[in-house]
């Protein structure tokens, strides 16, 4: 045989190479999409009256449900930490740790018999922690250890916390007020917060918005405490909001926010000029509360996947 009839066996070699190669890669790659139950983008939402987590797509369809360990206690604020994990707070202080994609991986207490009302984390991987019966913020390590207090002056009566920047922000029911703290621990500043306030969030372009629980309204300041902007969450096309406002969540991508209905089903989406946009709501999800937007980029999950990489069918 000549070169030429050499050609095509080892053309047809590598090709049969290859398919067999991609048929053995294809079971792994399948497997690792199927058991993504989170992906950038996806809205999640503490059901308070369901015990369980709605995972929403960004387009406002129902992705899945995942259920929280069972307790006599309602689960009322989430958070996300910068490596991707989930921590979800309970009214009796319990909080529950999962990875990225909602796998529970731990369990721990913050200490305190009264309400345990708000949980945010920092840049630093810090899971801060506010509620009744504490006249301090409570922070830990991720899996519980005790770190350290920031003392809160003259009021048991605090509500959600954030950390913006080096400094924490808690809502207090006391004045009513907005209690700063610097990096330093120190209380540095008392901003006037509209009456009953509850959730609060930082804004993407460095705002801060501030829930009032019984009246509704969402009030965006500046980091002086100047108020921007007010707007009634009662007046989207689906009518008030049953109940009392708790918490919220903000896309950090646009800006949009994510309004709880604590009292109800429902939970409302507007934008950062206060116009209803959407509303997110199904059966298997009652009482919504705590909200976190995962972020929009190039996120690691616990599977290894880069969000670019990562199927989301």
């Amino acid at each position: 045989m000549d070169r030429e009839e050499f050609a095509m066996p080892k053309f047809v070699l590598r090709r049969g190479f290859l398919a067999v190669l991609v048929l053995l890669c294809l079971p792994y790659t399948i497997a690792h999409v199927e058991a993504a139950t989170v992906f950038p983008a996806d809205v999640l939402v503490v059901g308070s009256g369901s015990n369980n987590i709605a995972v929403f797509k960004r387009s406002g369809q129902l992705r899945s449900i995942v259920a929280l360990p069972a307790s006599s206690s309602q689960p009322l604020d989430i958070a996300r930490a910068p490596n991707g994990e989930i921590f979800v707070s309970r009214d009796d202080g319990t909080v529950h740790r999962f990875d990225a994609d909602l796998n529970l991986i731990g369990t721990w207490n913050w200490g305190i018999s009264q309400f345990l009302y708000g949980i945010t984390v920092g840049s630093d991987g810090l899971v801060y922690c506010s509620g009744t019966g504490a006249s301090s913020v409570r922070i830990f390590a991720a899996d519980g250890t005790f770190v350290r207090q920031l003392a809160v002056a003259g009021s048991t009566n605090l509500r959600d916390v954030e950390v913006i920047g080096n400094e924490v922000w808690v809502t207090n029911f006391t004045g009513p007020r907005i209690d700063v703290f610097n990096s330093s621990g120190t209380d540095v500043a008392d901003l006037t917060a509209p009456t009953a306030p509850f959730g609060i969030h930082r804004a993407p372009n460095g705002d801060i918005w501030v829930a009032a629980q019984n009246s509704h309204e969402l009030r965006r300041i500046d980091t002086s405490g100047a108020t921007l902007l007010t707007f009634d969450a009662d007046l989207g096309p689906f009518g008030s909001l049953s109940g009392q406002i708790r918490h919220f969540g903000i896309d950090p991508s646009d800006g949009r926010l994510f309004v709880s209905e604590y009292g109800g089903t429902r939970v409302d989406v507007y934008d950062g000029a206060g116009i209803y946009q959407d509303t997110l709501s199904d059966p298997s999800l009652s009482g919504p509360s705590g909200v976190v937007v995962i972020p929009l980029g190039s996120e690691i999950f616990s599977d290894g996947f880069e969000s670019g990489n990562r199927l989301a069918w």
